[in-house]
């Protein structure tokens, strides 16, 4: 019987829902994402995740210690183990004219982007628009339905996981065998991204899997 492990490659389905409402916002099920309206041109599989790492919300990660394979748990968040609490000063009053730059038709309910920071337009009232920066669920309590798929002990695919969450790209070779990794990339900004993650993702990969690998 395999029990979950700090540092453990995970693969698991899991649902995000509005503990209040019940709304769902996230999944890695098609279904539940079908019935719930959720993007239909999204790819939804199992996520795999490192134990321990950040991957997921940190009560999430502890709640999954010591749990099964092939089980379904319902762990609970509140707002702060979340998405964090409001913040009253991530609530701007900003002028209408400030949209219009940007060719936008200020509408409430519209995500905007301003100054590189996303909000949701809450009211307009005499050529002012109240813009909450605030992400959409903080202050909100969550509950997860999670079900553990399957321990990943392959080292290859362990790394190939800790590569694309690093440095969130997807063109480049892995090749090898245990002991003796080598990781390639196709072109000059992957490279370039790479010798600015090179120390941590080797210590990364070495802490988490045992291997040493090479960048080419």
């Amino acid at each position: 019987m395999v029990k979950i492990q700090e540092k453990d490659f995970i693969e698991l389905d899991f649902t995000g829902k509005i503990k209040e409402t019940g709304e769902v916002f996230d999944t890695t099920l098609k279904s539940v994402a079908t019935k719930n309206k959720l993007n239909d041109k999204a790819t939804y599989k199992p996520a795999l995740v490192c134990i321990g790492q950040g991957t997921i919300f940190a009560k999430l990660e502890q709640g999954l210690i010591g749990k099964e394979l092939d089980k379904e748990y319902t762990i609970e968040l509140n707002a702060e183990e979340g998405f964090g609490k409001k913040n009253a000063k991530l609530i701007q009053l900003m002028p209408t004219s400030v949209f219009k730059k940007e060719k936008i038709n200020p509408q409430v309910g519209l995500f905007v982007t301003i100054n590189d920071k996303m909000g949701i337009i809450r009211t307009i009232n005499g050529g002012r628009c109240l813009v909450d920066f605030n992400h959409p669920l903080s202050g909100k309590d969550l509950v997860y339905e999670i079900k553990p798929l399957r321990q990943i002990t392959d080292k290859k695919e362990q790394i190939n996981h800790l590569i694309t969450a690093e440095l969130r790209i997807d063109n480049y070779k892995l090749t090898g065998k245990e002991g003796e990794f080598l990781i390639s990339f196709e072109n000059k900004i992957s490279k370039l991204l790479t010798e600015a993650m090179r120390t941590v993702l080797i210590k990364n990969v070495k802490d988490l899997t045992g291997e040493t690998v090479k960048i080419k």
